[in-house]
């Protein structure tokens, strides 16, 4: 989370007060007409006692309330200070302080009370906590193989901060794992290749040498309606592994496999719209930063 951002909108005269040294040098050093305000406080400024310096010039406004210089240095001062309280929070956030970024924002809603920017400012800060629970949670859930609550985790901290690096990590992490378990649950095909096998056809339907590689190889084939059994084959191999027999006749004959367990195959017209028709699927999922789904 970025609070620092937020400051960019105060008042432009606060940037000239970003530092209470400088504040309290300048009025040091000015010379005017009419006296500062600040003057009277410039002492406590530079030793960092903002909010003693703050009480004096209330008590000032307090006793002279039709006087606009007094309220006016007031204002000022106290933009200042909370300007520097939401960098301090933005500084103790990036280091990863939440406790000293809670008490940064405090001490500014304390100077600025009514200010909209420090309203939104402690918002943020409040979906930051309950984003760093979630992502806690997750972690949980994917240390104890639980994918799919930890996902949801995830989720929903990216939903509070979509732009969250640790949680976008951790994303990542859980997409892996859950693909990785997609993967070994889909079927493997067993094949006896310490066996080698002797296949001979001349002008021979294709359907003939699938049931001689089923006999010889102990496999059983589902066919796609669009493949040709009646395609007319010329193979020969003598003493070759079951493997690549399937691989000969793959590439001979333009056709695919899809596994549908250990010991069967599907097998299609080795086209673009027949692989992906019988091309794996793997559910993913998808954050989205700017909608609800």
């Amino acid at each position: 989370m970025r609070i620092g951002v937020l400051m960019n909108a105060l008042p432009a005269v606060s940037q000239r007060w970003h530092a209470f040294a400088v504040i309290a040098g300048s009025v040091l050093l000015a010379a005017c007409s009419t006296p500062d305000p600040l003057n009277a406080v410039a002492p406590l400024l530079l030793t960092g006692d903002t909010d003693k310096a703050i009480a004096q010039l209330q008590a000032e406004v307090d006793r002279h309330p039709d006087r606009s210089p007094p309220r006016v240095a007031l204002m000022r001062l106290r933009e200042s200070a909370a300007q520097g309280q939401l960098r301090r929070a933005d500084q103790a956030l990036a280091n990863g302080d939440e406790a000293t970024a809670a008490d940064a924002l405090e001490r500014a809603a304390q100077y600025l009370p009514t200010s909209p920017l420090v309203t939104e400012a402690k918002l943020q800060f409040e979906r930051h906590q309950r984003a760093s629970a979630a992502i806690g949670s997750a972690q949980q859930s994917l240390d104890g193989g639980q994918l799919e609550p930890a996902r949801n985790h995830i989720a929903a901290a990216l939903a509070l901060e979509p732009g969250n690096r640790p949680a976008l990590q951790l994303q990542q992490r859980i997409q892996r794992q859950m693909d990785e378990r997609a993967t070994a649950q889909e079927p493997q095909l067993r094949l006896l290749d310490d066996k080698p096998v002797n296949l001979e056809f001349r002008d021979a339907p294709l359907r003939q040498v699938f049931e001689a590689l089923s006999r010889v190889a102990g496999l059983s084939f589902v066919f796609d309606q669009e493949v040709r059994r009646d395609a007319r084959v010329n193979l020969v191999l003598n003493g070759v592994k079951v493997s690549e027999a399937l691989k000969v006749i793959a590439q001979a004959n333009r056709v695919g496999f899809s596994v549908l367990g250990e010991r069967a195959l599907l097998v299609y017209p080795a086209t673009a719209a027949k692989r992906n028709e019988y091309r794996p699927l793997v559910v993913r999922s998808f954050s989205l930063s700017n909608a609800a789904a």
